[in-house]
């Protein structure tokens, strides 16, 4: 069986490494400076800011607000019905317990446009829909009544 004393005298562990941060941090801050058109590359640290995505332009729809047409036929309806006194039920589970509130909620929605993101992912217009059924409006074209 081996011998696992140490010395207790023995410091070595806190000698600092034999390359330290600032060294190289140094030579990736001249590397970027002797090739500063390569761009970032994965690891390093860059000052420049990354591009930002841009907004989509592949819509078929010819309105210049970009919903398409049932949507706009549910916010025109929308914008007419005031919210309701009395809390309701959205869904199964799912209840609305502050209409003015929500009624405002929605309303940051449709200013947000369509590529706000529940407006994005359906959910903004799913709720118009459900609320169209329970408070009288008109079903929106292709809704098959639902």
């Amino acid at each position: 069986m081996p011998n696992l004393q140490t010395d207790k005298t023995d410091k070595s562990h806190l000698d600092p490494p034999s390359v330290s941060f600032v060294s190289a941090t140094d030579r990736l801050l001249q590397d970027e400076r002797d090739h500063p058109s390569d761009g970032p590359r994965a690891g390093s640290c860059s000052s420049r800011t990354p591009e930002l995505p841009r907004p989509r332009t592949d819509r078929t729809d010819k309105s210049p607000s970009g919903w398409d047409e049932e949507t706009i036929a549910l916010i025109n309806w929308f914008s007419k019905t005031p919210p309701p006194a009395e809390p309701f039920q959205l869904y199964p589970n799912v209840w609305i317990a502050r209409p003015t509130r929500y009624w405002q909620a929605l309303r940051a929605d449709i200013a947000a446009g369509p590529q706000g993101p529940r407006a994005h992912y359906g959910a903004f217009q799913k709720d118009l829909r459900r609320l169209a059924v329970l408070f009288g409006g008109a079903p929106a074209p292709g809704d098959g009544g639902r």
